[in-house]
């Protein structure tokens, strides 16, 4: 019954369309919610893994906190441009890219420690940062696409970020666990990758319900509700929109 009162106090126009956004966007969510779960929780590997790293691959400080700095340098420079590569690809297709970025990402560090190649692990780190954060920002408009015009919208937002988060407690305990268990390095950045690889996996579910709610909206005649790109026509941001940013507001920013 809520699922129909959902549907109904939408203002679209595609009745079976929304009816099917109503009873699975929470299922949606969760998916979507799990990829970032999975990036969380190799996120921070190497914080709960430092004295191990520091001590298996004789790393110096500047050495150990590359795994950290290298990570965001792909997300500053990517992030920006996140919107703009939007109008060329649907969003999932770009979240899955990302997302299949940060699971490449994570198998190479895992191989890099496997071979005692801290150059190796660190591209793996950058690869991995390439596709984490700026994975986020997809995360967002996938949201509103499936609860758009709903009052649950902020819930859900607030949801997806609870279960993202959980990724990183995940991590802090169970890792702990498994070193208590004298396994290797490598076997625990296995496991992280397999865990990565789950989440990428229960990526493709969002994907094939995104699909289907975009063929029922083409069947219905309402293809301007679709995640397609060309169908955009909100208000575009050029060099103009810049020259009115002062100095101050820039710095604020």
């Amino acid at each position: 019954m809520a699922n129909q009162d959902y549907a109904d106090s939408q203002p679209l126009l595609s009745s079976l369309a929304e009816k099917f956004r109503g009873s699975y966007r929470w299922m949606t969510i969760f998916a979507v919610s799990l990829t970032q779960f999975g990036i969380y929780y190799v996120m921070d590997n190497p914080e709960v893994l430092e004295n191990e790293l520091r001590s298996t691959y004789k790393l110096s400080n500047v050495q150990y906190n590359a795994f950290y700095g290298f990570v965001s340098i792909p997300n500053i420079i990517l992030s920006p441009f996140v919107g703009a590569i939007n109008k060329f690809t649907t969003l999932r297709n770009l979240l899955m890219f990302y997302i299949t970025l940060s699971t490449v990402g994570q198998l190479i560090f895992w191989y890099g420690s496997s071979i005692a190649s801290y150059d190796v692990m660190l591209w793996g780190r950058i690869v991995f940062g390439a596709g984490a954060s700026t994975s986020n920002c997809v995360v967002c408009s996938v949201i509103y696409r499936w609860f758009r015009n709903g009052y649950e919208l902020g819930m859900a937002n607030s949801v997806s970020l609870s279960i993202s988060r959980v990724g990183s407690l995940a991590n802090n305990y169970l890792n702990v666990i498994l070193l208590n268990q004298d396994m290797s390095l490598p076997s625990i950045l296995a496991i992280s990758f397999c865990i990565m690889a789950v989440c990428w996996v229960v990526g493709f579910y969002y994907l094939y319900l995104d699909r289907k709610l975009d063929n029922l909206y083409i069947r219905e005649g309402a293809a301007e509700h679709i995640d397609d790109p060309s169908q955009d026509q909100g208000q575009k941001m050029t060099w103009a929109d810049l020259k009115g940013l002062t100095p101050m507001w820039i710095a604020i920013a």
